[in-house]
This record gives C-alpha cells, structure tokens and sequence, in this order.
C-alpha cells in the first residue's frame, strides 16, 4: 500500500474536471490503494471544452492550492477513467440528485480536507458578496441554455419558465433578489427584464447564445473564464436556495453548501414521472432514456429534411 493517486484532466468544462477530481478523492484512493494525491490539469492543442488557460500550465494550479498532503510516494498511479463519470458526472446526476441520500454531505467533507481556492479568486468573491449580496437573501438560479439539453431527462425549459419557477421559489424561500449565473445571454435578457434591480450578476463576464457551452472552442483569455465559472459556482453556494437542472456547476455548489435548498427546474408532471423512472430503472434506465431521446431527435432531424427535399422538388 502506498503510492500517488494523479489526478488528470478530461477535455470537460472546469467544473466536470473538478467533480472528477473530486471522484478520485472519495473512490480512486480507495481503489488504487495509494495514500496522497495531486492533480496535473494540462491543456492540450486539440482541446475543444478544456479551455482555461495555455497549453503547457498546470491549470490547477491557477484557480486552487495543491492538495493537502505532506508526501507523495511513489509509484505514481493514473486515475481510473471510469471514475470520470462515477457518482459525480454527466445524465447520471439525475438519479443522485434525486435518489442518493447525503451525497452532498459526503463530498462537503472531501471538499473542505482538500480543496483551496487561490487567494486572488477567494478576494474577488468577498469583494462581490460584500457588494451585491450583503443585507439581501439571494436565491441563486443556474439556468442553462437550451443547447445542453441531452444531459438532462427532459429538454431545458424555455427562459419563461424558468422564470416562473424563480418567482416561486422567491416566495417559498423569503428571498428578495436573484443571483443568476447563466452562460447563455438570452437567459441574462430574459431574467433582467423581468427581475430589474433585483437581479445580480457577474459584471463583464463571457456569454453565449441560447444553445451551446460558452467554453467549447473558446480561443480568448481561458483564466478569466475559469476564474467567472470559479465565481459563479461559489455565489451560487452563498444562496438561500439553488433553483437548477442537471448541472456540473449546480452539483459543486451543492456539495460546497449541503444544506442549501436545490429544486430542480422541471414541471411537477415531468418531476413525477422521470423520479419514478430513476427511483424504478436507476442509472442504467437513464442510459437508456437517454438513447431513445436521441434516436428520435436523430429520426425528427431525417424525417425534416426528407419533409424539406420533397419541398423544393414540388
């Protein structure tokens, strides 16, 4: 027994690589049988979601401390690669959200032994809570764009209902502003037209459209965008409650705070019969939900485009 668990990256957003860091603290030690870790997160040339500073850092190193322990042995043990998604990542959220009791206060333990964040980072965290959020009780909102649908059971609402669900859970938690962190500026129109003043967000920071993740592809200062993400998730775990959908940023901020409120953004329809399905089927029916989804997106994509041909031919 003995030895150092590494910890590397997937080209994944920041915080699915945090969550997997986070998997290989709770399982991979265990299963490798190693007794310190450290982690290496490299960006590489053909890296398409991994995108939060140069190739040839180690970005860990830019948004947290190193892992706390005093020695690192060898040998030197990779981190299985199963472990990306087990229990932390990806559709399977869904079913740990929804069926997997005190997961949040296990990985709050994990996370307070191991997890520093920078002092300039944890700085401009203080500096926004101190501003925006002192005196107010903030519901923190995460609303995606629709673009990211496939990780969840059902499509990603529309900016309205995401909305209407905000307004309730306003008044079930006594809360008098929101906080939305949202990579999608159609959703940050959406919220401050129908919020005002009482909408806070990140200054300047990078957003996308409705559909896609502002990371992938993203060619510009990838440390600022770490850093907001970073940002984001913290805020989001300074709230009196999370409204969220399935979510790498929604998970961290759920462990970061075990006893915040999370309500998922679902109708109560779609909230029964997709809990009763994971509460039935587990992981593996996700899997397979999420395979008939796709074949029928695939099969509507088809069924369009002959629709279209047979269009231009008449």
């Amino acid at each position: 027994m003995g030895g150092t668990l590494l910890i590397w990256n997937i080209d994944a957003g920041l915080f699915g690589n945090l969550n997997f860091a986070m998997n290989s603290l709770y399982r991979g030690m265990a299963e490798t049988n190693t007794t310190a870790a450290r982690v290496e997160w490299f960006r590489q040339e053909r890296s398409v979601d991994f995108s939060y500073g140069p190739v040839g850092v180690n970005l860990w190193d830019s948004f947290f401390e190193p892992l706390a322990f005093s020695d690192c042995p060898e040998p030197v043990i990779r981190t299985p690669g199963h472990l990306v998604a087990d229990p932390l990542g990806g559709q399977w959220m869904y079913h740990t959200y929804k069926c997997v009791p005190d997961w949040r206060q296990t990985f709050n333990a994990l996370y307070a032994r191991h997890i520093r964040i920078r002092p300039a980072v944890r700085e401009r965290l203080d500096a926004i809570r101190a501003s925006r959020f002192a005196g107010r009780r903030v519901l923190g909102v995460h609303a995606r764009g629709q673009g990211i649908s496939g990780e969840n059971m059902f499509n990603v609402p529309r900016p309205d209902y995401w909305i209407s669900r905000t307004r309730d859970a306003m008044r079930d938690l006594s809360a008098d502003a929101v906080f939305l962190a949202s990579d999608s500026s159609v959703m940050v129109d959406a919220y401050s037209a129908a919020f005002g003043d009482r909408l806070i967000t990140q200054d300047n920071v990078h957003r996308g459209t409705a559909r896609g993740e502002i990371h992938r592809y993203f060619k510009q200062d990838g440390y600022e965008l770490g850093v907001q993400v970073i940002l984001d998730c913290l805020l989001l775990a300074s709230s009196v409650g999370l409204l969220h959908v399935t979510s790498n940023v929604a998970t961290a901020a759920g462990y970061i705070n075990p006893t915040m409120p999370m309500i998922y953004c679902e109708t109560p329809l779609r909230a029964k019969i997709a809990t009763a399905f994971v509460r039935r089927f587990g992981r593996p029916g996700i899997t397979r939900w999420s395979q008939v989804r796709m074949a029928r997106r695939i099969i509507g994509r088809e069924l369009a485009y002959m629709k279209t041909r047979r269009k231009r031919k008449a």
